[in-house]
């Protein structure tokens, strides 16, 4: 599968995930799980899974 076909396979929360990293790597910054909470809505109050979208995230070869 190629790159653009797994991201555009992502859900909302996903994407959202890998778009604010993306931001944050252009301004040569790491994106924390506490980032995430803070910045996307689907993550409000949910640490660990923002942490285990992260993770998925970099399993797929995506971060």
């Amino acid at each position: 599968m190629s790159h653009q076909e797994t991201k555009d396979k992502l859900s909302d929360a996903m994407a959202d995930a890998l778009e604010l990293c993306s931001e944050q790597w252009k301004d040569l910054k790491r994106t924390t799980r506490k980032d995430v909470v803070q910045h996307c809505d689907a993550f409000k109050d949910k640490d660990r899974k923002a942490l285990r979208t992260l993770r998925s995230l970099e399993d797929k070869g995506l971060l």
